[in-house]
């Protein structure tokens, strides 16, 4: 009897380690989050400014705050479903391939430069397709 009592407490205290140490990561989880968001509205707001006192835009400032918009469509999808959505984190790579490539074509850069750039962005954009024709076929469904 002594066993079976000595297994339920220790089985018990297990469970009470387990849900702290799930609830401490959802903490720092969400601080996270929140903290990333709040640097990237401030980034956002910097490249804004940027461009004010520049007076007019370029491609790589859109592109840069198409990433930004990204990056806070990513933390509000997590904040309301609880799940990081794969797919902006591949959207956030290709807009940054874009971006490097409009620097290298602005500055008149090595063609191989432009064409490794461009097969990162390819194959990139094949790891979006394949994340969303996985997406329908949910693990345990062989």
């Amino acid at each position: 009897m002594d066993i079976d009592k000595l297994d339920k407490a220790v089985s018990t205290n297990l469970n009470q380690i387990d849900k702290l140490g799930t609830d401490l990561i959802g903490v720092f989880q969400r601080l996270t989050l929140f903290a990333l968001a709040i640097a990237t509205g401030f980034a956002a707001f910097a490249e804004f400014k940027d461009i004010y006192l520049k007076g007019y835009a370029t491609i790589q400032d859109l592109l840069l705050l198409f990433i930004f918009l990204e990056i806070s469509a990513m933390v509000g999808i997590y904040f309301n479903t609880k799940r990081m959505p794969v797919r902006f984190i591949l959207y956030v790579a290709i807009a940054a391939m874009t971006r490097y490539l409009a620097d290298v074509v602005s500055s008149h850069g090595d063609a191989m430069d432009i064409l490794l750039g461009s097969g990162v962005i390819l194959l990139l954009s094949l790891a979006v397709l394949v994340v969303k024709f996985s997406s329908r076929y949910p693990p345990g469904d062989e």
